[in-house]
């Protein structure tokens, strides 16, 4: 079931594992891209040195591609900035508006990823131009 989205992402099955707090470490991370899926970290918390590190460990464990994830609902400020550092390819953003991160994210040649709770985010986030892989 190999798509465009999987190539860009280096995936090679459609297979998205959650970004779900403390569960979501390096290891898993690394574990599902390594499978042929697209692991994520939740990094929301960590600060800047701690989402170096972890980030690191990350990619230590995996020549795939990861996603760094964030909770939007928080400052985020430090966390934002250790992943826009990074060579990273997708950045995911959940609980709240996106558009003030999304111009920063493809400045750094990245792509931005939203989840949404209900039909009503899922407007909101569409609303941004270029948030996803497949826009312009």
């Amino acid at each position: 079931m190999k798509t465009k989205l999987c190539e860009d992402l280096r995936m090679d099955v459609p297979i998205f594992q959650a970004a779900i707090g403390g569960i979501s470490c390096p290891a898993l991370t690394a574990s599902v891209s390594n499978v042929g899926g697209l692991g994520s970290i939740a990094l929301t918390g960590w600060g800047k040195q701690g989402t170096r590190r972890l980030l690191a460990e990350a990619e230590q464990l995996t020549s795939r591609g990861i996603v760094a994830n964030l909770l939007l609902s928080y400052d985020i400020g430090d966390e934002f900035e250790a992943i826009l550092e990074a060579p990273r390819k997708v950045i995911s953003f959940f609980w709240g508006d996106v558009a003030p991160y999304a111009k920063r994210v493809h400045q750094v040649d990245s792509l931005v990823m939203v989840t949404v709770g209900s039909v009503d985010e899922a407007k909101r986030a569409s609303d941004v131009r270029g948030i996803g892989p497949l826009t312009s």
